[in-house]
């Protein structure tokens, strides 16, 4: 407990006047000696411990009033994080005040008043030290002295742009931080960052010019987004290091939202205490909470998702929108809008939401033009928060997909192994025979060559897909090109009909992917008479290839012929099977592409699926499927630098590499000590058998730790399933869960949209068969190998960054941002080494690189890509106590309840809750209390009240003596 007027505590001596009152009406008795005296004094005895108690009770409640009057014009205060509780040394500071008073009503008694007299001189005492030690705690906390280096953070957040009293949160946080710089003493040097998704130093080294600062503060936008606290209080730190000033100090301003404050995340705040502690002296974070209103009504655009992740312009596209009630309000919209290209949609059909309840509807659009598209939604909801009420992404849209179909056989083209693949994904029978493309009608362009031409190829640019349709085998030198392809991110489709050799397939691997193809060769079956087998439509895992087997004329497919695989613990995902279970189409995850493999071959010989309506949407979706590294995902999460992959190193048009997957650490050991292989792998999905993982990597007695990043695509709750053969442990954000070969397993966790939980997953081998798969389910998800682009490698190759070519990119903001296009051997990449914020980036496409990157380019030739807003945004929850006692732990927290904290702060005072209220209040009832108390006193006393007493004359004869005089004389009434 501190005082606001220290020196008005000098009120205290005040209390001598009740004190000296009482002496004066201390009167010394005279004593006179009578006979009935010692009846009066044993009565008197009773009556003097009464007046005792009497004048007590009076001098502790008169002390207490002059006590409470001083303390009060004192003006005494709470800090915001006190160590010295006050209702423990308040009471001991005013009972030393009663002690000492009421020792001089017990004058009379020496030893029972220096009892008193000393409990009053130690309760004195111990309110001295508690106040000096919470004085001492204050000037260490905040310093001696002027001056210091504070850093002003502002919260830039979408939720600050919320309306409350007609002013927006942030106009008023920057009203704030100009009244903070402009009363600030001139010791003072402020740096000036605006927190958001990520932090934007607006001034990263502290200074002194207030012209500029204030400036800067009136030229201050908001970054939209979610405030990321860990990421801008390190930020902070980062800036105040580069300051001069011994003290230190972080003043942040926002509107308390809990969303981006990672709760419960111990290892990251504890990363945070550390770097606090690297500077000169450790920071106090003075945090500033602006209200929010209590009941919000507010509608959110959270999600635009596409129907297919390769679009095209030879067919349209559903396009998802998503509004979501993140209020406490029931709301209605009016309408939702979608703008893309030059078309404007929209939608009037959407009722009434109840908060926590999300509707989605559906848009068809067919792009004329291929390249990068921004696409805009908005509801038209009138609520609190409009920041939300607007989405926009990004599409990628493919002119050309390049396919290269590679014939096992010679002939007319109906009678090739690839013949009726072909015609399928390009319906034109002239076109194809006259090797044209048709770019202006067909997205997939597919080029049937010979296996005698195909091995002469050592580069495949431009190529999306490659297709072995019914090759029987490959030179050794033509296997490891298309096997590099595909772990460049290339697609490959494996058609295995009755002229493929099992021996080449089932051997056909490499050294740090292991085998090629997703399932062995084992025989071919030909089914007849009752034992005929049809395709199971209702097995296909794969979503887009479900979507088109439900209601059709899959199911009527029947096989004439088809390649039995023994299936394990270990094979790869089966993305269709046959009536009899047998696997019909297999997947697999190699490097950073994906091999699919058709049991069957695709002629008439082989069955009667080529003549199926479904056939065609079938072979489109596989390709589709396999493509999708070429269409590369545009909208990204904000961040510190960017590095977002375009092209892949198989040539200047290769086909796009897929930004995500684990960094994959492989040991000599199971212990995790000798590290001999280190790689990116894409998904946690491998049947090593008996062989080795890779390179150096022993067969048995080995350990694998894959470490990245996990995101998901919608919040909900999710399932895992981990198999092993034979550990494997996972951890994902603070969530641990393991298997082995006796015990596959699933856990069930709830997950977010927009968070980055921290992912490890390690496992042991100890010998014979090894293999490790991880699988998932979710919200819309079935269960299925988790891909590679939810996840994030723990760290990037940084011995791959090539030469630079320099552009110029417009952010949101319209600024212009110096950005540079990376060559290495994993492919070309848009590198952004500031911070990227939500919103809409346009990229100028260098004249070296239009050629590669033509397909990116929008109307204006420049590529676009859209940083994404946090969906938790939306949902207006702030801080709780026991979570601002969490972050305690971690850092100097000091809440700051007005504008009147911050500017003491600022010049090193200490600030918290006043208690004077609570003081006058207390002396007004006591002051009460005295008057009906000394009303009851006097009372007790009769003070003021006369009597009359009636003595007879001792002189004269008494009634009954006269009475009897008179009957013996006989005078009868004679006198």
């Amino acid at each position: 407990m501190l005082f606001l007027n220290m020196f008005m505590l000098i009120g205290v001596a005040g209390l001598s006047i009740p004190i000296i009152l009482h002496i004066l009406n201390r009167r010394q008795s005279k004593l006179m000696e009578w006979g009935a005296m010692k009846f009066l004094l044993d009565s008197l005895a009773s009556r003097r411990r009464n007046i005792l108690v009497e004048e007590i009770l009076l001098l502790a409640a008169r002390c207490l009033i002059i006590a409470l009057l001083a303390l009060a014009v004192a003006r005494p205060f709470v800090t915001a994080n006190s160590k010295v509780p006050w209702l423990v040394v308040l009471p001991c500071g005013l009972l030393a005040v009663v002690f000492f008073g009421i020792s001089f009503a017990l004058w009379n008694y020496p030893v029972w008043r220096k009892r008193v007299q000393w409990a009053a001189l130690a309760l004195a005492l111990i309110t001295a030290a508690c106040i000096g030690l919470e004085r001492y705690l204050s000037l260490r906390l905040f310093g001696a002295g002027n001056a210091r280096d504070v850093a002003l953070v502002v919260d830039g957040s979408a939720s600050m742009m919320m309306e409350v009293g007609g002013q927006t949160n942030f106009s008023r946080a920057i009203d704030e931080a100009k009244k903070v710089v402009e009363t600030a003493p001139r010791g003072v040097r402020f740096s000036l960052i605006i927190a958001g998704g990520v932090p934007h130093p607006v001034v990263q080294t502290p200074m002194n010019d207030r012209g500029h600062l204030l400036r800067a503060l009136d030229d201050a936008q908001p970054m939209q987004g979610t405030m990321r606290a860990l990421d801008t209080l390190a930020f902070a730190a980062m800036s105040l290091s580069q300051g001069d000033q011994v003290n230190k100090q972080i003043i942040l301003i926002g509107d308390g939202q809990a969303v981006g404050w990672n709760l419960g995340d111990d290892a990251q705040w504890a990363y945070l205490k550390d770097v606090f502690k690297k500077l000169k002296t450790k920071p106090q974070v003075v945090w500033r909470s602006l209200p929010l209103p209590s009941n919000i009504r507010n509608l959110t655009l959270s999600r635009i998702d596409f129907s297919r992740d390769v679009i095209g312009t030879d067919r349209r596209v559903r396009i998802d929108v998503t509004v979501e009630n993140t209020g406490v309000e029931g709301a209605t919209p009016q309408g939702v809008t979608l703008t893309v290209e030059d078309r404007t949609y929209t939608d009037h059909s959407l009722s009434q939401l109840e908060p926590g309840t999300a509707h989605t509807i559906s848009f068809w659009h067919r792009f004329s033009r291929p390249g990068t598209h921004p696409i805009s939604a908005t509801v038209d909801a009138a609520d609190e928060l409009p920041a939300d009420d607007t989405a926009t992404r990004v599409a990628h849209v493919i002119g050309t997909l390049r396919v290269l179909i590679v014939e096992g056989s010679t002939g007319s083209l109906m009678q090739r192994p690839g013949g009726y693949l072909a015609l399928s994904l390009m319906p034109d029978m002239q076109a194809l025979a006259a090797g044209e493309s048709r770019k202006e009608k067909f997205l997939v362009a597919p080029e049937i060559v010979s296996v005698a031409d195909f091995v002469q190829m050592e580069r495949f640019d431009g190529v999306a897909v490659v297709v072995l349709a019914d090759v029987p085998t490959l030179p050794v030198k033509a296997a490891e090109n298309v096997a590099g392809f595909v772990s460049g991110g290339g697609g490959l489709l494996v058609v295995n009909g009755p002229r493929s050799d099992a021996e080449f397939y089932n051997r056909w691997q490499t050294v740090d992917q292991g085998r090629v193809t997703p399932m062995s060769l084992e025989v071919m079956i030909y089914p007849e008479g009752s034992n005929a087998v049809s395709v199971a439509s209702d097995s296909a895992t794969i979503d887009t290839v479900r979507a088109i087997a439900e209601n059709s004329d899959l199911s009527a497919t029947v096989l004439n012929r088809y390649w039995k695989s023994m299936e394990d613990a270990g094979t790869p995902r089966v993305a269709m099977r046959l009536s009899n279970g047998d696997a019909f189409i297999a997947e697999r995850v190699f490097g950073q592409g994906c091999v699919l493999q058709i049991l069957t071959g695709l002629d008439t010989s082989s069955g009667n699926l080529t003549v199926r309506h479904s056939f065609l949407p079938l072979m489109h979706e596989l390709v589709y499927y396999l493509a999708r590294p070429y269409s590369v995902n545009l909208n990204v999460p904000p961040a510190m630098g960017l590095t977002l992959m375009l092209a892949g190193g198989q040539g200047n048009d290769g086909a796009a590499v897929s930004e995500g997957g684990l960094r994959a650490r492989y040991f000599a050991d199971k212990r995790f000590r000798r590290a001999v292989l280190s790689r990116i792998d894409p998904t946690i999905d491998f049947s090593w058998g008996d062989g080795a993982p890779g390179d150096k990597v022993p067969a048995d007695n080995f350990s694998v730790r894959w470490t990245g990043q996990l995101h998901v695509p919608v919040s909900g709750e999710y399932s895992f399933y981990p198999s092993a053969d034979d550990r494997l442990r996972v951890t994902i954000g603070k969530q641990k869960f393991d298997a082995n070969f006796t015990n596959p397993s699933e856990h069930k966790m709830h997950l977010d949209v927009g968070v980055k939980y921290t992912f490890q997953a390690d496992f042991e081998e100890d010998a014979g068969s090894a293999g490790a798969r991880l699988e998932w389910s979710g919200p819309g998800i079935p269960r299925g190998v988790i891909p590679s682009r939810f996840f994030t490698p723990g760290q990037t190759n940084i011995e791959d960054i090539g030469p630079r070519t320099d552009a110029v990119a417009v952010a949101p903001d319209g600024e212009k941002i110096m950005v540079f296009f990376v060559m290495s051997k994993s492919g070309i990449a848009l590198r952004i080494d500031g911070s990227v914020i939500p919103g809409l980036y346009a990229v100028e496409i260098p004249a070296s690189l239009q050629g590669s990157l033509a397909h990116f380019a929008d109307t204006t030739g420049r590529l676009l890509f859209y940083v994404l807003p946090d969906a938790h945004e939306s949902i207006l929850t702030t801080l709780t106590d026991d979570e601002l006692t969490f972050f305690s732990r971690y850092v100097e927290l000091m809440p700051a309840k007005s504008l009147d904290d911050l500017q003491r702060a600022v010049k090193g005072n200490a600030f918290g809750r006043e208690l004077w209220r609570i003081l006058a209040m207390a002396m007004f009832l006591l002051l009460i209390a005295e008057i009906a108390l000394t009303r009851w006193i006097a009372m007790q006393r009769k003070t003021g009240e006369e009597g009359r007493v009636a003595f007879d004359d001792s002189m004269q004869p008494s009634a009954s003596f006269r009475e009897q005089v008179e009957k013996l004389t006989g005078t009868g009434g004679q006198s």
